[in-house]
């Protein structure tokens, strides 16, 4: 990997339990700036449930940036509007969220502009939006080829777009036009601007094993060689910083033979992984197992990011206990403790991806902040660690 001392290691999801995005992107430029770590690309939410929780629509987000798709809320959740794209411009939840997005830009603006900060974008990945996003008789795109083509492709050239709109902002200039595969070589002006691929059905999708809106009956599996292909077209245009967010880094069943998750990350044509950090309450052997995959992954030159749950904002102070937890599952398969330098840390809630994107109770601005501050004291403590 990389010189743990230069690149960029601490960031957040972005989630920020409120509706102005200013003081997350002040706090994120600050992290940016000191920690050394990337901008979070704030992920705002609203009030919710009789004012008592907050909620953040990650495929709202995500619904955006499909052009020339046009998507409202349906019954079911986002669906594509189909034959009625005339009245998409009015749309009550594509103005929303529209907004949304601009918003955080302006913050951009505010506190980033010609910063050359990194910036962190986290999204639904394709096939989560695919997964979870409606044909306009609320059916699911996930069964029709063609749609999930359409969509794939759209959300590939969104996410561009919007990595050029960053890039204008931070960067203080427009992005000069590049080849897309010189973009995959790692020699774009866009690097700055990264893009986490929150994938958390990709397993389900591959096994078949996906309900139907009745849940009584689940969709056919997706081949293999369909989820690698789209995911490398949305890479092509998201760069070779791309980071794919996993649940876990296992293995998955595909046509009777176990495939590990690394392996579909290479497959896909993705260097950087994101998984939860270990739990001190996990068993020792499924841990050895998923660290010599992992210690086979950094060895090659890729990239590793640890997810910190949530709940740990609740206990900020202890941050050293964190990085035993790690160290041991690390240490235990052979590699040094020096090579916790390299890991990238990540914060704060996961983004919401169901039809009810409610954040935990005790999400709140200060809890953002919270966030913020584990971020960075955990990359500061994983880059002090020594033989």
């Amino acid at each position: 990997m990389t010189d743990g001392a230069s690149i960029p290691r601490a960031a957040t999801t972005g989630v920020w339990a409120d509706v102005d995005p200013r003081e997350a992107v002040s706090r994120g430029a600050t992290l940016a700036a000191e920690a050394p770590g990337l901008l979070p690309f704030p992920l705002m939410s609203a009030p919710a449930a009789g004012g008592t929780r907050w909620a953040a629509d990650a495929l709202g987000l995500a619904a955006q940036l499909l052009p020339e798709l046009p998507v409202d809320i349906g019954p079911a959740g986002w669906r594509l509007l189909g034959g009625r794209a005339a009245t998409a411009a009015s749309t009550l939840d594509a103005r929303r969220e529209q907004s949304r997005i601009g918003r955080a830009l302006d913050a951009l603006g505010e506190y980033a502009e010609a910063s050359a900060l990194p910036v962190l974008v986290s999204v639904p990945g394709p096939w989560t939006l695919v997964r979870r996003l409606g044909l306009p008789d609320e059916s699911p795109v996930l069964r029709d080829a063609g749609a999930r083509r359409d969509v794939v492709q759209s959300y590939a050239q969104g996410l561009l777009d919007l990595r050029e709109r960053i890039h204008r902002i931070v960067g203080g200039a427009a992005a000069p036009e590049v080849p897309a595969e010189t973009e995959a070589a790692g020699a774009a002006p866009l690097d700055r601007i990264r893009i986490r691929l929150v994938e958390d059905d990709l397993d389900a999708i591959l096994t078949g094993t996906v309900p139907t809106v009745s849940g009584f009956r689940t969709l056919p599996a997706v081949p293999d060689t369909h989820v690698l292909a789209a995911l490398r077209s949305v890479v092509a245009r998201t760069g070779p910083g791309t980071i794919l967010s996993l649940p876990d880094a296992d293995t998955v069943t595909i046509s009777g033979k176990d495939v590990a998750h690394t392996q579909l990350a290479v497959d896909a044509g993705i260097d950087h992984l994101a998984i939860p950090a270990p739990r001190a309450t996990e068993a020792a052997a499924a841990q050895l197992n998923r660290w010599e995959r992992l210690a086979e992954w950094t060895e090659a030159g890729r990239g590793l990011w640890l997810r910190v749950p949530e709940t740990a904002a609740s206990a900020p102070e202890a941050v050293s206990s964190w990085v035993e937890t790690v160290a041991r599952p690390w240490t235990a398969v052979g590699m040094g403790r020096s090579g916790l330098a390299g890991f990238g840390i990540l914060t704060g809630e996961e983004l919401p991806i169901g039809a009810y994107p409610l954040l935990p109770e005790i999400a709140g601005p200060a809890r953002s902040r919270t966030h913020v501050q584990m971020a960075a004291a955990l990359a500061r403590a994983f880059a002090d660690q020594v033989e």
